[in-house]
């Protein structure tokens, strides 16, 4: 059957949930209730209004779809005064947004992606938190290499936050891009959007960040997460885990 097939991302088997939690909003507010740094906040609706002048917004503030499948990653602005924050929120509105997201700019050390699979049975959580290096572009791009983060304190706060969404009942695949600032660790977003190619890099990393940590691929990991999204089928390299970590999928990696 396809649920014995497909390990497919789902809060509670509630249908629309995961709809709702790609909306920046209620992720924010589900930070705040769980005690989550997040940077401040607020959502923007577009009505007849032609300007906005909001002294609860401080500047340096960054502007953002409120869902990222629904927005233009190219959108995304940095605003220095309410005079560059007016003719953004114009343009947006011309290209048709009904809202958008302000968040406060933060002075950011750097970037932490964590990519991994929360699995059911048995409960089992994998995580692979990757620092950034390099994006682009370099302003508002995306990441193209990073490096494998193998600090078990930074894992053991990462691994803090996804125990947190897990308890709200999600499992399956995410992908959560984390600030780390003055030493404390932001939530920035939590990604839902899947590329087919990302998930057999997902599997490889599980398997190489148990080489880097463990210096050898462990055996006990769930075929939950070796084999999501390939229909039972397990990619290549993922079947090869009993005897070798597999190849980095998508080449993005730093080694270390």
């Amino acid at each position: 059957s396809f649920s014995n097939s497909f390990l497919v991302p789902s809060i509670s088997n509630k249908q629309g949930e995961i709809s709702k939690f790609m909306n920046k909003e209620f992720q924010y507010n589900f930070a705040k209730e769980n005690n989550i740094k997040m940077a401040n906040t607020k959502v923007l609706n577009f009505d007849e209004t032609a300007e906005i002048n909001d002294s609860n917004i401080k500047f340096p503030c960054i502007l953002k779809p409120l869902v990222s499948a629904e927005g233009d990653k190219k959108d995304i602005s940095i605003c220095t005064n309410v005079l560059e924050l007016n003719k953004v929120l114009c343009y947006l509105k011309q290209k048709k947004y009904k809202n958008i997201l302000v968040q406060e700019y933060l002075s950011v050390d750097y970037e932490i992606d964590v990519f991994g699979c929360i699995c059911r049975n048995p409960a089992f959580i994998s995580l692979i938190p990757t620092r950034t290096i390099r994006a682009y572009p370099p302003k508002g791009g995306t990441n193209s290499f990073s490096q494998i983060i193998t600090d078990t304190s930074i894992i053991e706060k990462c691994k803090e936050i996804i125990k947190k969404i897990q308890n709200i009942g999600f499992y399956g695949l995410y992908d959560i891009e984390l600030f780390v600032v003055g030493g404390e660790i932001f939530l920035n977003e939590i990604n839902q959007q899947k590329k087919m190619e990302w998930e057999n890099e997902r599997c490889n990393q599980v398997l190489m960040r148990d080489y880097k940590i463990n210096k050898k691929p462990q055996n006990n990991i769930p075929d939950e997460v070796r084999w999501a999204h390939f229909g039972g089928q397990p990619p290549f390299s993922c079947h090869q885990n009993s005897k070798s970590p597999g190849k980095l999928g998508g080449g993005n990696l730093g080694q270390n």
